[in-house]
């Protein structure tokens, strides 16, 4: 996760974009988002453990088809605050998520709010998501995996979410999920958490593939870590 910008004539900052996140799902018609992250340069040289100045992820088919019934059936948490212009009807504005249009989330760093808004929204307006436990869903554990993938050990994966099951007592849903996506539905509240187990022991994951979603957890204050 390191990278060299000291010979980059604008060292204010790093722009950190993955154009194209969850490259299958996007070949395949399914899930994919688009992350963008700009990174100060000089915290950069200091650490690896970097929390960008801001964050955006674009999720254009967020839900897609293979989604959309799942998350029909999950009792989805009530944003805090709604953000929108005067002139803007708050009544009119969709639910969150729209199970019709994509959706974009974005955050700033250090300020404790996940900034989301639907493609369908008034320009300007957006639902403010902050670590509210009453968001979180109470039935059961919702959580998100990656699609088939040779980095991704399913049958691990599935072997630990039965022993989930078997303690919590409570049935799982799974979404799985192309991209970066899967971070923003659990900062939405929508998933408890996101679990991918590497099948190699020297694969390292990109800073493009986690930053800008990794950015969303920690401005809720929830936890990342390895297994």
């Amino acid at each position: 996760n390191h990278f060299d910008i000291s010979h980059s004539r604008r060292k204010r900052g790093c722009w950190i974009i993955d154009p194209i996140d969850g490259t299958r799902g996007f070949i395949q018609g399914k899930h994919f988002s688009i992350a963008v992250s700009l990174v100060d340069h000089e915290e950069s040289q200091r650490s690896d453990d970097i929390t960008p100045l801001l964050s955006i992820i674009a999720c254009p088919t967020l839900p897609d088809l293979s989604l959309r019934q799942r998350l029909t059936a999950i009792e989805t948490p009530k944003p805090i605050e709604v953000i929108c212009p005067a002139d803007v009807d708050q009544s009119t504005l969709p639910a969150f998520p729209d199970l019709n249009t994509g959706n974009i989330f974005f955050a700033y760093q250090n300020e404790g709010v996940v900034y989301t808004r639907s493609l369908s929204m008034p320009l300007g307006s957006a639902f403010a998501l902050t670590n509210d436990e009453e968001q979180s869903i109470k039935k059961s554990h919702v959580i998100t995996t990656p699609y088939e993938g040779k980095t991704h050990d399913h049958i691990l994966c599935n072997t630990l979410l039965q022993k989930i099951e078997e303690v919590s007592r409570k049935k799982i849903t799974v979404l799985p999920m192309h991209g970066q996506g899967k971070y923003c539905l659990v900062a939405a509240g929508i998933a408890d958490f996101f679990l991918k187990i590497s099948t190699q022991d020297n694969y390292r994951e990109k800073i493009y593939d986690h930053i800008a979603g990794q950015h969303m957890i920690r401005e809720l204050q929830g936890k990342i870590s390895n297994l």
